[in-house]
């Protein structure tokens, strides 16, 4: 050994110094894999590199890295088009120029993109919409790194105009729902005509003419207008947030049940903080009388950890240019004692008060409402 025929004190710094360089020294790693299932030039495209847009087309850009030995190469092609769709989907999110409130389903394949709609009102309508006129526009291989790379396209006014004709749809479906007041739904159907109207049909042939659309969404329309000709009486509810829309609706439907030959609406948007205030809005709204329900509901402790809630009741008809009162009830109000305020039952209350309520087809036609 070398140690025999130097000093034993030189031996130990020799093999210090020989550890310090072999410590040192850093191996390149290998490659493991044979990454050349794709020809492709070294240099990167611009589109992975640099800017990735496209005149008249939204992009996508999508990557899948080789991470095995075993891993299939078309497998690893199919990831990276995967990746490509959903990074489009997101793209087509952030540009599309829309009122829509979309929410993105997780599902994006070789077929295409799938979205969900979301239409923000009293009453939601879901559809859904698949953009599958997708193209693969560039492919390129990281032979060093083994990573592939792909874009994808899909022509801006495929997608613009396939989004219009479903939010005209969506506002469609919207404006065929009784239970909104009849003014939003006369604001649906009108943004429904204007936005097929605005549709480029030769880009989306696959959606057919606009006549096919334009004929519902008239007919829809004119019975609409003539509901509206016909609607003099309009409801509304001044309450506390403690009574919930839900509760409101069901007691506007329970009264105008009682009178279904003279017809009648209820604005739930307006939430008006006097009777003046209320009369102006419903001026605004071209009603010819008012029918006008006030709930003062209140909650008090009684003792012996009981509450005791009490909710009253004024329900008044208005001529709504002059203000006159035509028809005015107050019944008596309803008492309900429970040990645990989340245990008070609002709806059974007022269903309770509406017993008492004399408000019905004949009353209001002594008010010569027609």
């Amino acid at each position: 050994m070398i140690c025999r025929h130097i000093k034993v004190k030189h031996c130990l710094l020799w093999i210090n110094l020989l550890l310090f360089y072999f410590g040192c020294i850093t191996p390149e790693p290998a490659n493991q894999f044979t990454c050349n299932f794709i020809p492709s030039d070294i240099k990167p495209p611009h589109w992975v590199v640099g800017d990735n847009s496209l005149d008249g087309y939204y992009v996508g850009i999508g990557q899948a890295e080789k991470k095995h030995a075993d891993s299939d190469s078309d497998e690893l092609i199919k990831q990276a088009r995967s990746n490509a769709l959903e990074n489009l989907a997101q793209n087509i999110q952030v540009k599309v120029k829309s009122n829509l409130n979309m929410t993105r389903i997780h599902n994006a394949d070789s077929n295409g993109i799938t979205f969900s709609e979301k239409i923000s009102s009293d009453v939601s309508t879901h559809s859904d919409l698949t953009i599958s006129n997708t193209h693969q526009d560039g492919l390129w291989l990281d032979q060093q790194k083994c990573i592939v790379w792909m874009r994808i396209k899909v022509k801006q006014a495929f997608v613009d105009n396939l989004f219009m004709i479903s939010q005209a749809e969506s506002n469609y479906e919207t404006a065929r729902h009784k239970e909104l007041s009849l003014k939003d739904r006369l604001e649906k159907i009108k943004e429904s005509i204007a936005l097929i109207r605005s549709v480029d049909f030769p880009s989306v042939p696959s959606k057919g003419k606009p006549s096919m659309y334009l004929e519902k969404y008239q007919t829809l329309l004119s019975s609409l207008e003539k509901q509206s000709e016909s609607c003099q009486l309009m409801y509304v509810v001044q309450a506390p947030d403690i009574i919930q829309p839900s509760i409101r609706d069901a007691l506007v439907k329970r009264l105008m049940d009682t009178h279904q030959r003279i017809p009648a609406w209820y604005e739930k948007s307006i939430d008006c903080l006097d009777i003046k205030n209320c009369l102006d809005m419903a001026r605004t709204s071209r009603a010819i009388y008012l029918a006008h329900i006030q709930l003062k509901p209140e909650v008090s402790r009684v003792g012996m950890g009981f509450s005791e809630a009490l909710l009253s009741l004024s329900l008044t008809v208005h001529n709504v240019q002059t203000g006159q009162i035509l028809h005015q009830e107050n019944p008596k109000p309803v008492t309900s004692s429970v040990f645990d305020e989340k245990y008070i039952s609002w709806e059974r209350m007022i269903n309770e008060i509406l017993n008492g309520i004399t408000l019905n087809e004949i009353t209001l036609n002594k008010m010569n409402l027609n």
